[in-house]
């Protein structure tokens, strides 16, 4: 009898390690699986972060074209004909030229500083005048000025404008 019982332990044991090592190869196929479906959307990630670097990078291109080319294309704009009536030929083009700042500031140094303004320069406006140049500036601090370039000097300051 005694035998017998630890025979049935036996068999019972033995089942148990089957349907444990079931259970196991089970487990091994769902992480397998799921390391595959991880390794995909890996993969999608990555193909959609170089299509969009891709595009960045060539939107930046476009955005800071050399002066030099875009002088070109100034130049191939002023030698189509124009309309008499600019208004009517940006509209019925449907396009607006818009400047791009950052070209103009890698572009560009600075000459001269004028000092006077205490808030925010919204509008300026060159202008000669009897072989003078001069710069007329608006600011929220509600104040235009006008400022001589060849003296670097403020010569006259207009108070209390309201702004439009």
């Amino acid at each position: 009898i005694q035998i017998q019982n630890k025979n049935n332990e036996i068999n019972i044991l033995d089942k148990q390690i089957i349907d444990k090592d079931k259970l196991i190869q089970q487990m091994e196929r769902d992480f397998n699986d799921k390391q595959k479906k991880l390794q995909s959307q890996y993969e999608q990630s990555i193909a959609l972060l170089e299509d969009k670097n891709l595009q960045l990078t060539q939107d930046f291109q476009t955005l800071s074209k050399k002066p030099s080319d875009q002088d070109k294309e100034e130049k191939d704009e002023q030698k189509q004909p124009k309309n008499q009536d600019d208004s009517s030929s940006v509209m019925s083009s449907g396009t607006n030229h818009i400047p791009n700042f950052d070209s103009f500031c890698s572009s560009s140094k600075l000459l001269k500083t004028f000092t006077g303004h205490t808030d925010i320069v919204w509008s300026i406006d060159y202008s000669t005048f009897d072989d003078g140049q001069f710069i007329c500036s608006g600011s929220s601090d509600k104040t235009v000025r006008v400022w001589d370039v060849d003296n670097n000097k403020q010569i006259q300051s207009f108070n209390e404008h309201s702004s439009c």
